[in-house]
């Protein structure tokens, strides 16, 4: 079962929302756990799409559709990425439309992403007039004035006849999960990696009710606790800081991990500190530094620990999760 369905899910995405991790080395995880399916794939082409990579994101959209032929917004990346890639090389309207147009079957028309989608690709293929159509119907169906003024921006320039080149970041993760979430208001993960997106724009109020309502819809959202925690503990602005419920939240995502998950543990320990537990902090932190599955990892987590040792607790930026 592929992302945006219904029913019980396994968590691919703590490397890819991290937005450290490198797409290739990433992905050597759940493969080696024997776990690899569409989702994986979609994954993966996410992160390579806004690393500018659009050779693995194409290759990966395409896998992840092989391994589930209904999988829309596998379609529908694919299709963005073919429509408004800013490298010339990579776009086919052609392709573009014949992918979107899968998209908005899968969603029965009822999806604006996958219909702005469609509307790109057309004016990538020189249909104005189709674009502009499929633009206007998308309007009516963004779930907020952000969306809908970006919509508008690219509808005036397929009125000009003009396509739509976009960079990596396309239509935005928030966007895309807003559009997850109105399909399927119970969908955790959505919120979940919805949240992960505000947080890396410094929106910390929207980060946490996201990261709480996964939890509300999934009390094993193992992650949603984990990055509320880090927001809880590490966030730059003091407001937001709270050790005490760091720390519970923390725990909670060790004690779902089992105790052998290295970031949630490092998670614990920049919580702690928060908190002002430093030997506490040290201990989970010295724990965590003999289970990260590479050096980079090692490096980051070598500093806090210092950090603690010191008597300093971690302070990271908006996109620095662990």
């Amino acid at each position: 079962m592929s992302c945006f369905t219904q029913g019980n899910r396994v968590d691919f995405t703590l490397p890819i929302t991290r937005g450290q991790v490198d797409a290739d080395v990433y992905y050597s995880l759940p493969t080696t756990r024997g776990r690899v399916n569409a989702d994986v794939y979609y994954w993966r082409g996410l992160a390579r799409r806004r690393q500018g990579n659009w050779t693995g994101a194409e290759a990966d959209y395409s896998e992840a559709i092989r391994l589930d032929p209904r999988f829309a917004w596998a379609y529908n990346s694919r299709a963005w990425l073919w429509a408004t890639c800013p490298d010339d090389k990579y776009r086919d309207g052609k392709r573009a439309v014949e992918s979107a147009t899968r998209a908005c079957k899968l969603t029965k028309w009822k999806g604006a992403f996958p219909l702005g989608t469609l509307a790109a690709a057309y004016a990538e293929s020189g249909d104005f007039d189709a674009a502009v159509k499929c633009q206007e119907k998308a309007q009516a169906m963004y779930p907020d004035d952000k969306d809908r003024e970006k919509g508008l921006a690219r509808l005036e320039l397929y009125k000009a006849h003009r396509p739509y080149c976009e960079g990596p970041e396309a239509s935005g993760a928030e966007a895309d999960y807003s559009e997850a979430i109105r399909l399927d208001p119970k969908y955790a993960e959505a919120y979940y990696i919805r949240g992960r997106a505000w947080g890396n724009k410094g929106e910390y109020d929207r980060a946490i009710a996201d990261y709480n309502e996964a939890i509300r819809l999934d009390p094993k959202s193992t992650w949603a606790y984990n990055n509320r925690a880090w927001l809880w503990a590490t966030c730059p602005d003091d407001i937001y800081r709270d050790g005490k419920r760091a720390v519970e939240s923390a725990t909670r995502a060790c004690k779902l991990t089992k105790w052998k998950e290295a970031f949630s543990l490092g998670t614990l320990a920049a919580a702690y500190a928060e908190s002002g537990d430093f030997d506490a902090a040290v201990k989970c932190q010295e724990k965590a530094q003999a289970m990260y599955p590479d050096d980079k990892y090692r490096e980051k987590g070598l500093a806090r620990l210092e950090l603690y040792k010191a008597h300093r607790p971690y302070r990271g930026g908006p996109a620095d999760y662990l």
